[in-house]
């Protein structure tokens, strides 16, 4: 896809206009053949067979592949700067231009400025105030304490609450590996807590409920709709990452998908080591890659 259109296209993209092309038909799925990204299967070996089959089908429909591109508005609604400079990406049969390469699960252009609008205007303000490196629990009070103050439970004979955040806070081997072995600071773990805690806090915010059907996919879908599930959290948490500078990717089973974010060539969940789970789920071919890394796993 990328060499049919002359520049780089996402997997999501490739993936859809091979579908609208009939180029492939994807994996069959309880005796169907959905078409969705999930089906596909991109994490899936492909046998020469069916790569021969790919370039004949490709050669028979390429010039289905011709669309196109719709001139970008001039300005959004959302003071989010002229979107000539934004990255298109080519989904639900429309181009939505992004800041990131990435949609979030958003169907159009008005949902993803309104959606990701809220998102950046309340990252941005809370970055002025300082909120993300802040103690607002006595973990991350206890975080600072123990890693700048050299404090331990033993000095707050008085305080169980402080003598437990202080036990927690030593014996979290995961914060302990980014901090004394990737050389991050005390304030750049508090700030990866921080970001996943924001994306929770921004659908309660939101007033979004979860309606247990497991439809909810987008940021548009929970921070204006006011429809949530473990996919518009996910969507909501990768944003987040990407506006504070990190990359990331969503991994999913059929169940579930979560966000990771990379740092420092780690996968983290918050400051939750995920790595090493990351790369078994993947090679065992339970999970798969929903929404891709802009700078590749490693």
């Amino acid at each position: 896809m990328s060499a049919h259109y002359g520049k780089a296209v996402n997997v999501q993209t490739a993936v859809q206009k091979m579908y609208e092309a009939g180029i492939t038909s994807g994996n069959k799925v309880n005796g169907g053949y959905p078409k969705t990204y999930q089906s596909f299967g991109v994490n899936d070996k492909v046998t020469k067979s069916t790569f021969v089959l790919w370039m004949y089908n490709y050669n028979m429909n390429k010039g289905k592949l011709t669309v196109k591109q719709p001139t970008p508005p001039q300005q959004n609604n959302n003071n989010q700067g002229n979107v000539e400079k934004r990255i298109p990406v080519w989904v639900y049969g429309r181009t939505i231009y992004t800041h990131y390469g990435r949609t979030y699960g958003t169907r159009t252009q008005e949902e993803y400025d309104k959606a990701f609008g809220i998102i950046k205007a309340k990252v941005e303000k809370l970055k002025k105030e300082g909120w993300f490196t802040g103690e607002h629990t006595t973990y991350l009070k206890a975080l600072k304490l123990h890693y700048k103050e050299g404090k331990r439970a033993s000095d707050y004979p008085n305080d169980r609450v402080m003598q437990w955040g202080l036990q927690v806070a030593e014996h979290d081997q995961d914060v302990r590996y980014l901090i004394e072995k990737k050389g991050l600071s005390v304030d750049e773990v508090i700030q990866l807590l921080n970001m996943k805690e924001l994306s929770f806090y921004l659908e309660r915010e939101a007033g979004a409920k979860d309606p247990l059907t497991g439809k909810p996919n987008s940021i548009y879908d929970s921070l204006v709709l006011k429809q949530y599930d473990c996919d518009t959290t996910a969507n909501v948490y990768l944003a987040i990452a990407d506006i504070m500078g990190y990359d990331g990717l969503i991994i999913a089973d059929k169940r579930h998908a979560e966000t990771y974010v990379k740092v420092r060539g780690e996968w983290v969940s918050g400051a939750e080591l995920m790595t090493k789970n990351l790369f078994t789920l993947l090679e065992e071919g339970s999970h798969y890659i929903l929404t891709p890394p802009r700078t590749g796993l490693r």
